[in-house]
């Protein structure tokens, strides 16, 4: 196909590489940049990609992926290579859930890279591309080679760019690059790689289909009848995958996973929420600003629009019809009920960003226009707001970026961590161990940390579904799996503990017995099982008390600590207190009792706690709502310190809450004195340095 007469922007008449700028310093660096600024941008895309696959394998290492997301897709992978669609993890086909077909190809690559390091260099890779791609479409368009530089760093810049690459693995984020390609061939009229481009594309996620459609109205309206064969030629490929996906793939899901839950407010089904969408345009436009009655929330998409347009110095408004194919994304993810799909730190953004920068350009292409009888050539005022914008975008990396984010900055706490803290560090020769003990078994329950490390077995469950009892998004109910010969889960990691509630230890219970698993490591609360072992545990069982306190503490009368045996001592940093907590319960608990422990500084120069750690009593699998009454019931539990908790002697707090399902987390009236943030002293113990202690 030949390339289209009268495209927009300045390239005939600018001269090469912006020359005609004018003789101004600004437009002598511009001519200079023509020739190192493509070396430039690769190389800047290059150490972006080289850094974010580095954080990714440190994360890996330290299990610091606490979702499930990338064990799903690299299990995936081994299936793909196995002949097989199945997904244990999900507990359903994964292309039931995604149609995800752009892992058939790379799954051979996993046979040189493990699959959860390969997915995540991969990721790393395709979003730091995004520079490459609109740099080349700035260059073009601005005939600006420093001006196409400056947008290629704010690309890198912009902090949603940081969070997705950092969250987990999303096939979506391997189409990003491909539609910017899209865009570019469409721009310079290249019809056959534009679809190439936009068809590849088309096979990372079912999501991209609607970008791809908004894309074919861009250029129905951006080019009117010339641009109907574009538009045709984007929207078939687009409409066949969305058939494939909705009227093939996704039944063979069977109903366990409903998506249109996200919509509840909208109507109770999928088609009723989308009636009342189309039929309630005033509540939409609402919506995409707020959420009536959630002040949180309607904190959160305010956020959102600064924190994807903020980088881009709000231009991409001046362009509407350039990132018009971010519009579907964004009512997808702005309708639902979840805030998670309201901020950055996720991957949600992933389908709007390539759009925001294709409309910045286009907004800057505006500005470089050629003008009859202007003094001031377009390169000369597109290149300043081009080099401001790569500042905004610097400062937008700096409040909201994944390293620099102050505390409040963002709406919602980053999911996951990017650096281990001083418990992961502690954490992570006990996780390892347990790892080695279950060696190449196959048949595991595992917990969200652990689950990568499983990515190439047959049988992997989730112990999420377990302890919840059902499948995620959905009420249906998960059954208990037969053949599972190790479980290994760690009930105080958060995301875990969203999952249990007053059936969890029941259905972990009934998991043991029909699959002989008993508890033979315990370390926090990372406890691991496995089939018929002798070595057996008792966690938690009947027995006297010990180291009574002098005063028992009453939990609203309905469970009391009578006793509580600390070592006499010390304990290294990095080390574990061995604890017996002795509990008796009086009356009835209907919910999950979450404790807290911390350690307040016995030296009088500092009362900010330390170790600050959040558990379920009976680890959330030996519930206290299960316990005969008024039978003492002794909790053996081994608390974990952190590796940089500075040495010396501290009081040893405790802290009760009853946690309910539908109502959240609610303290415990007591009768001792708690101190400004809810906790009783039950004791001292001594801190010694690293290595040093028990």
């Amino acid at each position: 196909m030949t390339r289209r007469p009268g495209r927009s922007g300045p390239t005939a008449s600018a001269g090469p590489h912006g020359a005609a700028s004018g003789p101004g310093p600004l437009a002598r660096l511009d001519s200079a940049c023509a020739r190192f600024d493509q070396v430039t941008v690769w190389v800047m895309a290059g150490a972006w990609a080289i850094v974010f696959s580095v954080l990714g394998a440190g994360k890996l290492r330290a299990y610091l992926y606490d979702d499930f997301d990338l064990a799903l897709f690299a299990q995936a992978i081994h299936g793909v290579l196995r002949g097989s669609l199945d997904s244990s993890i999900r507990g359903i086909p994964w292309l039931a859930d995604h149609s995800s077909l752009i892992l058939v190809p790379l799954a051979p690559l996993a046979a040189l890279v493990p699959a959860p390091l390969l997915l995540v260099s991969l990721q790393a890779i395709a979003l730091a591309l995004g520079a490459v791609v609109v740099h080349r479409i700035a260059r073009r368009e601005l005939a600006s080679p420093l001006a196409a530089l400056a947008l290629g760093a704010a690309w890198l810049l912009q902090p949603a760019l940081g969070h997705v690459a950092l969250f987990e693995f999303h096939p979506e984020t391997l189409a990003v690059p491909l539609l910017l390609l899209a865009w570019d061939a469409w721009r310079e009229g290249r019809r056959a790689r534009m679809i190439i481009a936009a068809c590849v594309a088309l096979l990372c996620k079912e999501d991209v289909a609607f970008t791809v459609l908004g894309l074919a109205l861009a250029s129905l309206a951006w080019r009117r009848r010339r641009g109907l064969a574009d538009a045709v030629a984007l929207a078939l490929p687009a409409i066949v995958i969305t058939l494939v996906t909705f009227a093939l793939l996704k039944p063979m899901a069977r109903g366990v996973v409903d998506y249109g839950r996200l919509y509840e407010h909208w109507g109770p089904t999928t088609g009723a929420a989308l009636r009342a969408m189309a039929t309630q345009p005033l509540r939409v436009l609402a919506n995409l600003f707020g959420t009536p009655g959630d002040a949180t929330d309607s904190a959160a998409k305010l956020a959102l629009w600064t924190q994807l347009l903020g980088p881009w110095l709000f231009a991409p408004l001046a362009a509407p019809l350039a990132w018009l194919p971010a519009a579907p994304i964004l009512l997808e993810h702005l309708m639902s009920d979840r805030i998670e799909q309201h901020v950055i730190v996720y991957q949600y953004a992933t389908l709007i960003m390539p759009w925001l920068a294709c409309g910045t350009v286009a907004a800057l292409a505006w500005l470089a226009r050629p003008v009859r009888g202007a003094t001031t050539p377009g390169v000369a005022r597109s290149l300043p707001f081009a080099l401001v914008i790569l500042l905004a975008a610097g400062f937008a990396q700096w409040r909201w970026g994944p390293f620099t984010a102050r505390a409040g900055a963002l709406p919602v706490k980053r999911p996951e961590r990017v650096l281990s803290d001083g418990h992961d560090r502690a954490m992570r020769p006990w996780r390892d161990e347990a790892i080695r003990a279950i060696g190449d078994r196959d048949g595991i329950v595992s917990g969200f940390e652990t689950l990568q490390r499983f990515h190439d077995r047959t049988h992997v469950y989730a112990a999420h579904h377990v302890l919840g009892g059902v499948y995620s998004f959905s009420d249906i109910r998960f059954p208990l799996p037969r053949g599972v010969n190790a479980g290994i889960v760690d009930t105080g990691v958060e995301m875990t503990m969203d999952w249990i509630d007053s059936g969890s230890p029941r259905r972990w219970r009934e998991l043991a017995r029909m699959n002989g698993l008993v508890p033979v490591a315990e370390h926090g609360d990372l406890t691991l099982w496995l089939r018929g072992a002798g070595d057996t545990l008792e966690l938690v069982s009947p027995g006297p008390v010990v180291a009574p306190l002098a005063q028992p503490i009453s939990y609203e009368d309905r469970v009391r600590l009578l006793g509580v045996a600390l070592p006499a001592g010390a304990v290294s940093a990095g080390g574990e207190i061995p604890m017996v907590f002795c509990w008796q319960r009086h009356g009835a608990i209907d919910g999950s009792v979450e404790l807290g422990l911390a350690l307040t500084p016995l030296d009088g120069t500092d009362d900010t706690k330390r170790a600050v750690h959040s558990r379920f009593l009976g680890y959330g699998l030996w519930g206290a709502g299960d316990w005969e009454q008024d039978v003492v019931m002794q909790e053996r539990y081994r608390w974990v310190m952190p590796d940089d908790l500075p040495p010396g002697r501290y009081r040893v707090g405790i802290a009760a809450a009853e946690r309910r399902k539908e109502e959240g987390l609610r303290p415990f009236a007591t009768n001792r004195r708690t101190d400004a943030d809810g906790f009783i002293g039950i004791g001292e113990i001594t801190i010694a340095a690293r290595g040093a202690g028990r």
